[in-house]
């Protein structure tokens, strides 16, 4: 079987993290965080012409892309792109299961058009997933997410791939990229909590398929995040459905143990697959920028066989 080496560029405020690795076995092969002058997240996805400040931090996450890829020595078959909340928008909705693909991405697009203001859906892309999971919903409901992309968004993201000579592109939220190994496992449902400075997000799992995303910016403190949590459970009738696991992951994911229960569930710390791998690279850097839990978005793809 070849290899797939893939490159991945998470994108979080000013934080630009990025890594080249192969997937089967999973291997890392570069890696480098790096703060940047502007947001590039908001970046990516602002209407074009961009700020002097803005178009810079676009130019510098080629070249960190560049650096990290030269120092790799691998041709890379995929690049990911990870974003995350508020700069990343999902909608998702339960839809007729006998309408087209294409009315259903219609519907979607409207709801996007309707989110983002935008004058027109077509100034809009929109990439479509059916999600395979018991979220509640008449039974000739199917419920569908997408992740919405000004045009402007993929075509510098295309730049940085074409820096690269990779193959293909793709643009995720970061949230639906993250697992956790032992959950994944379980039947049932499980929660990820991504905890951050400035914002909490959320990922409702359904055994190793991605159901749900949501965010708040309100919840800062561990109880608050519980609190949402709890809110998400509830609006989605799941409360008393049997939560098998809450985990957590993110800069601020250490205070998981100050969280209180969800659902009934005590939420710890999430465990990564190829955890050992992680464990070894955050052995030897001193800096302590490596945490696991700050590059549990980049890891997960790279461990993953279907990325």
């Amino acid at each position: 079987m070849n290899t797939a080496y893939d490159a991945v560029v998470e994108l979080w405020g000013t934080t630009c993290r990025v890594a080249v690795g192969s997937r089967a076995p999973v291997q890392w092969y570069a890696h480098t965080e790096q703060t940047l002058n502007a947001h590039a997240s908001r970046a990516l996805f602002a209407p074009a012409p961009l700020p002097d400040a803005q178009a810079a931090a676009l130019t510098d996450v080629q070249a960190q892309l560049t650096a990290t890829f030269r120092t790799a020595t691998v041709a890379v078959d995929t690049l990911h792109v990870l974003v995350h909340p508020p700069a990343a928008l999902t909608v998702q909705a339960p839809l007729q299961s006998t309408a087209s693909a294409s009315a259903c991405r219609r519907a979607l697009m409207q709801q996007a058009a309707l989110l983002t203001g935008a004058r027109r859906a077509q100034a809009l892309q929109l990439s479509m997933t059916t999600i395979d999971a018991p979220l509640p919903a008449p039974a000739s409901m199917q419920w569908y997410r997408g992740l919405v992309l000004p045009h402007a968004a993929h075509a510098r993201a295309s730049e940085w791939a074409e820096a690269i000579n990779a193959d293909h592109i793709a643009i995720a939220n970061s949230a639906a990229r993250t697992c956790d190994a032992s959950a994944s496992r379980q039947h049932g449902w499980h929660l990820g909590v991504g905890c951050h400075s400035s914002h909490t997000e959320y990922a409702l799992w359904h055994s190793d398929s991605c159901a749900y995303l949501y965010y708040t910016p309100l919840a800062s403190t561990p109880t608050d995040r519980a609190y949402f949590a709890a809110l998400l459970l509830n609006r989605l009738r799941l409360s008393e459905s049997g939560i098998a696991a809450v985990w957590t992951y993110g800069p601020a994911a250490q205070h998981a143990a100050m969280m209180p229960p969800i659902a009934g569930v005590q939420p710890r710390l999430a465990q990564l697959p190829h955890s050992k791998t992680m464990h070894r690279l955050h052995a030897s850097d001193a800096s302590g920028s490596l945490h696991p839990l700050r590059w549990a978005a980049v890891h997960s793809v790279l461990a993953s066989p279907t990325s």
